[in-house]
């Protein structure tokens, strides 16, 4: 590309960068390490703190924003329903696939027998149907048009339900049994996560187009850590009270947890349709 220079730059807005970066700092630390940390005094307190720093943040951006400054997360485009839909699909959407990763990995191990490489191996299926579908995306949409989110999400939905079920028989043969489930549930992953990204940035204004990919990005990032830290800690925690019952313990945290997935999932087709029937 052929240097070039904006006739009217716009001026990096590092206060909202940090107090947006030290919000998400303060929230994400506590949920990581508070369920095994037993919840002591500074995390509560770092968790308040999240919330008086994200809302001197959001205070900032309509302030930067009345100035003719372009913030970090300019409201004016989080007006913009299809994007803001969109934006809260990216979240559910990693929060989810964070979490699926961490809890698979850890019954896989604990449960199934598996090495680390075991694992990586039982995986393999999962990643090759994401892959392979998300090259054949553009024609799958050609057949099923707008509606390919939110058939893909409810797939997801009965997948993770199916996974659920596997894995809570306590069949011997569950690795197996498994892998046609996990590369179903790879497909459905595919056909949201290429047509949610093209939804945020078609539907941003121009001159938002970088800012919008920024915070894509960020809810990305957010939702993998927020899985494993929210989504993860019930999974252990089911998992320890269901050993201290006397019942399988991995199996039973990852059953809890898929199901709660499964409604992150429904919740992802409910804003799909909505963007669906706005086209």
């Amino acid at each position: 590309m052929p240097e070039s220079r904006s006739t009217a730059p716009l001026a990096l807005d590092l206060r909202g960068a940090a107090l947006l970066a030290a919000g998400l700092l303060l929230l994400v630390v506590p949920l990581t390490l508070g369920a095994s940390a037993g919840w002591p005094p500074a995390l509560l307190g770092m968790l308040a703190a999240a919330g008086v720093v994200l809302a001197l943040f959001a205070r900032s951006q309509r302030a930067a924003e009345r100035r003719g400054e372009l913030p970090v997360v300019p409201p004016s485009v989080l007006r913009t329903r299809v994007v803001r839909d969109g934006l809260v699909m990216t979240l559910l959407f990693f929060t989810g696939y964070g979490a699926f990763l961490y809890e698979f990995s850890a019954l896989a191990q604990g449960a199934l027998g598996a090495d680390a490489w075991g694992t990586v191996v039982l995986l393999l299926g999962f990643g090759g149907a994401f892959v392979a579908t998300a090259l054949a995306t553009p024609a799958i949409e050609r057949r099923t048009g707008r509606w390919t989110m939110t058939g893909a999400a409810v797939a997801q939905a009965a997948v993770l339900g199916g996974l659920a079920l596997v894995v809570g028989s306590g069949h011997s043969g569950a690795a197996a049994a498994l892998q046609p489930l996990l590369m179903a549930l790879g497909a459905a992953q595919a056909l949201m996560y290429g047509p949610v990204l093209r939804t945020v940035l078609s539907r941003t204004p121009t001159w938002a187009a970088g800012v919008a990919g920024g915070l894509f990005t960020t809810l990305q990032q957010l939702g993998l850590g927020l899985g494993v830290a929210v989504l993860g800690g019930l999974f252990q925690a089911v998992a320890a009270h269901a050993v201290v019952t006397g019942a399988a313990g991995l199996p039973r945290g990852f059953v809890v947890a898929v199901v709660v997935q499964a409604g992150l999932a429904l919740a992802f087709a409910a804003l799909a349709a909505r963007i669906a029937r706005e086209r």
